[in-house]
């Protein structure tokens, strides 16, 4: 082996440190739109993903990332979860259980990662627990094509449907029907730019392709035809917002 090849083993490879980037900057979408348990998912997928660092220095690099990437989402994470399950006195924060990363320096850095994840949310689920409303958000996003009810989701979430309308408006903004809405909507602007819109409008759980124009044409005042002819950035721009009115608390 030549002295170049062994210098370039023992370096960081660029392409290998843009993908690492990128995919982080892809993962920290799943902290911003999605709920706690969405997030989970999201990360050990993003965590999964990663190529391995195939040298000391990548390890140390790769550790980097990850620590500083767990610190900002975790702070996130709570944050998020404070606002729309409540305050509490728990001591949760940005280094909370970084020390994991430190536990056996030789491994790959994601096993490091998968630890703290799954320590962080537990400690995140016993400190808050999820409330109906979020309950009731969390299956409307994962089966949006089902006609949900305020009395189908009281049953799941085991509270009264007056009580469950209030608390959901209360904690996202909107209510039952204008969050499926917009659920809905989402998931067929995701898949507009390649599917026929009848089709799409029945796919993602709309009755008729009418409903689904006005749907469209309330939340973000524009036609399929006009939304497909908008460049990449703006459209995915328009998703984007959707998906965080979705996840904050008004």
């Amino acid at each position: 082996m030549n002295e170049a090849r062994r210098k370039r083993r023992r370096g960081i490879r660029h392409d290998w440190l843009e993908a690492v980037i990128g995919q982080s900057q892809v993962a920290a979408g799943h902290v911003l739109f999605g709920d706690a348990e969405d997030a989970r998912q999201g990360l050990l997928t993003f965590a999964g993903q990663l190529e391995p660092a195939r040298n000391q220095v990548e390890r140390l690099v790769l550790r980097s990332v990850l620590v500083e990437f767990a610190a900002r989402t975790g702070g996130q994470m709570h944050a998020r979860v404070r606002t729309e399950r409540g305050a509490c006195g728990c001591k949760l924060g940005p280094a909370s259980l970084l020390e994991r990363f430190w536990h056996n320096p030789s491994e790959q850095p994601q096993g490091a990662f998968v630890r703290w994840l799954d320590g962080f949310f537990d400690e995140l689920e016993r400190a808050h627990p999820q409330t109906p409303a979020a309950l009731a958000a969390r299956l409307i996003r994962r089966e949006y094509r089902e006609p949900w009810t305020v009395r189908t989701l009281g049953q799941r979430a085991h509270v009264a449907p007056p009580q469950l309308a209030r608390k959901f408006l209360k904690e996202r903004g909107m209510s039952i029907s204008v969050y499926q809405r917009t659920v809905r909507v989402v998931q067929a602007l995701e898949r507009i730019r390649d599917d026929r819109v009848g089709d799409l409008a029945a796919f993602v759980g709309f009755k008729s392709k009418k409903n689904f124009y006005r749907a469209l044409a309330h939340l973000i005042g524009l036609t399929p035809t006009e939304f497909r002819h908008l460049p990449q950035e703006k459209s995915a721009g328009i998703i984007d917002s959707l998906r965080m009115s979705l996840a904050r608390r008004d």
